[in-house]
């Protein structure tokens, strides 16, 4: 798709200087010097004196006020008429509207450039931010539009005597030269009682919304209204909703441009290599859902896997300490054992009553205390011994849960790489066949088809064909190298590209 740059070498030199004296001209500044401290006020009525400023066909003077001054200065002052000439102070003030620091400026590209104004533009209405070029454009030009359409009819219904005359007188002469079938259609669309200027503006003027105005701008030109009313009126409104009154000029530059050349800037998506209408649709969805409930039930498989795994390593690290402690157990039982045998070798005498009382009464104690040890050592052992045969066993029961487990996975493997290999090979030959002058890493259908569905594919696909489309192949970049795209339930695509080559589609 053309570029804005492009689009803006189809308007006029005097189209261009006005983009340019807008600007350059329309700031808080100048809007606090034209209202005062009404500046939120009423300023349809003033703001009508800007028309003068540029327009080469205005009958009438209108009152001057600040704004106007400045903007007429501002395209006097862009007096040479190359167009070439009068393009790069556009670009000049777009590059500082956009903030691009000056050791930037001189390298940037007319695609970079485009993309950098209508993302600027975007913020104006919230339009989200890794939205394709040619939606933000279209959402632009959409509420551009409505907020044009509203400032332009606040404009004619604040005109005084002497406005309404000559706006009448405009729209009279427009519509004696309009074509017979433009006459009839305006009449179909409007039925104004008299079909003249004067009933026309009547019609403009008593309806209550912009249905009939937005009829007669579509049908009888812009060049007939106070557009350029409406532009100014429109930035300094903006300022009720924060927004940066650069914002707003931005948004009329991108809408002017491609609503005056007719240019339709969507990608089509029936053309789109994934695009299938909605018979086939049906099936292809319960296809894909086939697929990903067995990629599904192939993760949780192999995680329940991995769990297992973890589980007898666990139980392998068990064993081993309750062997350490069985061990030390073992020899803490025969020491006392044989402890307890010594002691027996000196029952006799002491059982003979020859040897004195109080060593006798010792050993008694003695053999009495070691024995309680032993037995308390002889319990502790087989509690030890249980909780080692408990864990042994554990161990052979989730090894043959692993080892089955192990079948299955690989059974499931086996079904999800035959229709994962089908499935990308598929995409790889669309895309390669789609996207010329792009390549694409073998990873990256792997990647897409495991990882987005068809719907969210076909909102990639639009971001790729933006990116084939345009010369600078960095144009697109929300990082260096990385391209990030809308895609559903508010997440976002990244793309990672080398050039022209795709290296990496991920969520």
């Amino acid at each position: 798709m053309a570029n804005l740059i492009e689009q803006l070498q189809n308007l006029t030199v005097n189209e261009i200087k006005l983009e340019v004296a807008l600007l350059k001209e329309i700031n808080i500044v100048n809007a606090a010097k034209e209202t005062g401290n009404r500046m939120m006020g009423a300023l349809a009525k003033a703001a009508t004196s800007i028309f003068q400023a540029v327009s080469e066909n205005s009958s009438i003077d209108y009152e001057v006020v600040r704004m106007a001054d400045i903007i007429r200065e501002g395209t006097r002052d862009i007096s040479d008429d190359d167009k070439e000439k009068v393009i790069e102070l556009l670009k000049e003030q777009l590059i500082a509207k956009c903030g691009i620091i000056d050791t930037e400026s001189g390298k940037i590209s007319d695609d970079r450039l485009s993309v950098m104004v209508v993302s600027e533009a975007a913020k104006m209405y919230n339009i989200p931010r890794y939205a394709t070029f040619a939606n933000k454009i279209n959402q632009i030009n959409i509420y551009y539009n409505k907020d044009f359409l509203r400032a332009l009819h606040e404009i004619i219904k604040a005109q005084n005597p002497v406005e309404a005359v000559d706006f009448e007188n405009r729209l009279q002469k427009r519509l004696d030269i309009i074509s017979l079938d433009a006459k009839r259609d305006l009449q179909k669309k409007l039925f104004p009682k008299e079909f003249s200027g004067k009933g026309i503006a009547r019609v403009l003027r008593s309806e209550r919304g912009t249905k009939y105005l937005e009829e007669a701008v579509a049908i009888m030109g812009i060049e007939c209204f106070d557009y350029i009313s409406a532009y100014s009126y429109t930035a300094v409104q903006s300022l009720k909703g924060l927004n940066r009154m650069s914002r707003s000029v931005l948004a009329q530059l991108v809408w002017r441009a491609y609503t005056r050349n007719k240019t339709n800037p969507l990608v089509d998506k029936t053309k789109l290599p994934s695009y299938i209408n909605d018979d086939e649709a049906v099936q292809a969805d319960a296809l894909e859902a086939d697929f990903k409930h067995l990629v599904k039930k192939r993760i949780d498989s192999d995680k329940e896997l991995d769990t297992l795994r973890k589980s007898i390593e666990k139980n392998e690290e068990e064993i081993r300490k309750i062997t350490e402690k069985l061990k030390a157990q073992q020899e803490t039982y025969e020491r006392l054992a044989g402890e307890f045998a010594e002691l027996e070798k000196e029952k006799e005498a002491y059982m003979s009553g020859s040897r004195p009382e109080p060593d006798t009464k010792r050993y008694y104690s003695q053999v009495n205390s070691v024995k309680r040890q032993i037995d308390n050592a002889e319990s502790a052992l087989n509690v030890i011994k249980g909780r080692y045969e408990e864990t042994v066993v554990k161990g052979d029961n989730l090894k043959k849960e692993y080892d089955n487990k192990t079948i299955e996975c690989s059974q499931l493997q086996s079904d999800t790489n035959v229709q994962l290999l089908a499935r990308s090979e598929d995409l790889k030959k669309r895309w390669q066949n789609f996207y010329s002058g792009i390549s694409f890493d073998d990873n990256v259908f792997g990647q897409v088809v495991l990882t987005f569905s068809r719907k969210e594919v076909i909102l990639i696909e639009e971001m790729l064909a933006e990116y084939m489309g345009f010369a600078d192949a960095d144009a697109l970049d929300t990082e260096p190298g990385k391209i990030y795209c809308n895609i559903l339930k508010n997440s976002s695509a990244k793309i990672s590209h080398e050039g022209r080559r795709i290296i990496s589609i991920v969520r």
